[in-house]
C-alpha cells in the first residue's frame, strides 16, 4: 500500500476559490499532497459540519488559510477558523497562514492571534507557487522527525550502506552552497540512483515531487534554493522509511 503524506485543510472565502485558492490547490496536487479541498470532497446535500468539520478539519494535520478582504463575510470560514484555532490550541494542527492582497497590520481583531504565526503575503504578482514550497518543505521535515531520527536527518550516509550513495552524498557536500545548479543535478542523480538501484518502492508523493520539480527547473534553480531543501528532505524520507535500507 503506498504510503498517504497526512492531509491539509483549506480554508478560505469562496470569494476567493478562482483566484488564489485554486492556484494553490493546483501546486500542492502536482506535489503529490493529500488536500481537502470542499469543491470536490463534497456533493450537493451534503452536511457541510459532517464533511467539512467532522471529515475534514478534525482529520487535517495542517491547514492552509488564505486571509483576504473577503474572509471575514464569509460565515462558513469563520466557523472553519474557531475550529481550526481550537485544534491548533490543543497541539492537533498546524497553521499555514496566507494573506492574500491584504495588509496584515490591518486585520480585524479576531484574526490578529494569526500575526504571531510565521505568515506568508500573497499577491497576483507573486503568486503561490514559492509559498507552496514553503509548505511542502514543513511538512518533509515534521514526517523525518516523526519517524525519530531528527538528530541525524542531515546526515544521508548514514542509512544507506552502499559505497556509490556515500560517494555522491561526499560529493553533493563538497560543492559551494552558491553553486545551486550542481547541486541540484547532484541530488537528482541520487534520486534516480535509489529509484532505479533498489528494490524498494518509493512513495508516489515523493515522485509527484521530484517529477514536479524536473518539469519546471529543468535543473536550473530561478526561484530559491528551497527546492534543495525539499529534495533532501525527500531523499532522507525515502531511505530512513524504507526498513530495507536503513542499517
Amino acid at each position: 500500500m503506498d504510503y498517504i503524506p497526512p492531509q491539509i485543510f483549506l480554508c478560505f472565502s469562496g470569494k476567493d476559490r478562482k483566484t488564489v485558492v485554486q492556484s494553490m490547490m493546483h501546486h500542492l496536487k502536482n506535489y503529490g499532497m493529500n488536500i481537502w479541498y470542499d469543491y470536490h470532497e463534497t456533493l450537493l446535500g451534503d452536511d457541510l459540519y459532517e464533511s467539512n468539520f467532522k471529515n475534514g478539519i478534525l482529520k487535517t494535520k495542517y491547514a492552509v488559510v488564505i486571509l483576504s478582504d473577503n474572509f471575514s463575510s464569509s460565515k462558513m470560514a469563520n466557523k472553519e477558523l474557531d475550529l481550526i484555532y481550537y485544534q491548533r490550541n490543543n497541539n492537533n494542527i498546524t497553521i499555514f497562514p496566507i494573506f492574500y492582497n491584504i495588509n496584515p497590520n490591518l486585520l480585524p481583531h479576531r484574526y490578529r492571534w494569526i500575526k504571531k504565526l510565521k505568515y506568508r503575503e500573497v499577491t497576483k504578482r507573486t503568486g503561490t507557487l514559492s509559498t507552496c514550497h514553503q509548505i511542502v518543505c514543513k511538512i518533509l521535515g515534521d514526517l523525518i522527525d516523526n519517524i525519530n531520527l531528527q538528530s541525524h536527518k542531515n546526515d544521508l550516509d548514514e542509512y544507506f550502506d552502499d559505497s556509490y550513495f556515500k560517494t555522491m552524498v561526499e560529493f553533493y557536500r563538497k560543492i559551494d552552497k552558491n553553486n545551486l545548479n550542481a547541486k541540484i543535478a547532484t541530488l537528482f542523480s541520487i534520486y534516480f540512483y535509489i529509484k532505479y538501484h533498489c528494490l524498494q518502492k518509493i512513495p508516489k508523493f515523493i515522485e509527484c515531487i521530484f517529477d514536479r520539480l524536473i518539469s519546471y527547473t529543468k535543473l536550473s534553480i530561478k526561484l530559491d534554493n528551497r527546492e534543495l531543501q525539499i529534495m533532501e528532505r525527500c531523499i532522507i524520507f525515502i531511505i530512513i522509511n524504507n526498513q530495507y535500507l536503513v542499517k
